[in-house]
């Protein structure tokens, strides 16, 4: 991918990429398209890869959590009850992201509606400056529950992680109604950075 072509996007979004795939340049214009072009990067954790290989490249700071202390589990792991997310008050009133209703409340009924999670990688710090919008309902972190869903401004731009690949399950029996709804507020969100 040439720097004009990657240029042309808005929004970049990276699941859990083994980055020698990625040339050097490429993730160096990664790292500008955000900083300097103002666009916006999703980063999406996965058991293999993102965020763990991050560390000590040049994307690590752009991740809005500290890779210190992270903890992934292995992708054989048994899986262990599904877990809630909750939205911390920024995820609430602080971004449109969640507003899956007109309303404050219809929105977090919906939320509370919809299907757990079983994995997700856990950081104990976010950086400063990041806002953390989920958490998990129980594990604690440095400050306050271990984020699941996180962003940052970086530069011009705006970075967005997930510490779960499992927001697909939002599906279930629903269709693209919540998940489609969601994934249209993050690409505005991003893009508009």
């Amino acid at each position: 991918v040439t720097k004009e072509e990657l240029y042309s996007y808005d929004v970049v979004i990276l699941g859990d990429v083994n980055l020698s795939y990625l040339s050097g340049n490429l993730i160096d214009n990664l790292r500008t398209l955000v900083s300097d072009r103002g666009r916006g990067l999703l980063l999406i954790a996965g058991p293999y890869h993102n965020p763990v290989q991050y560390q000590g490249t040049p994307l690590e700071p752009l991740l809005p959590i500290d890779l210190d202390g992270l903890v992934v589990p292995p992708p054989d792991a048994p899986l262990p009850d599904s877990i809630r997310p909750e939205l911390t008050i920024a995820g609430k009133k602080g971004t449109s992201i969640f507003r899956f209703a007109d309303s404050e409340r219809a929105s977090q009924e919906i939320w509370d509606f919809l299907p757990g999670i079983y994995w997700m990688v856990e950081a104990r710090a976010t950086k400063p400056g990041a806002l953390v919008y989920a958490t998990h309902p129980t594990h604690a972190a440095v400050q306050g529950n271990v984020p699941l869903i996180v962003t940052q401004r970086y530069g011009n731009g705006k970075v967005l992680f997930h510490a779960t690949d499992e927001l697909w399950r939002w599906r279930f029996r629903t269709g693209d109604t919540w998940y489609g709804r969601y994934w249209v507020h993050v690409i505005r969100y991003l893009s508009r950075s």
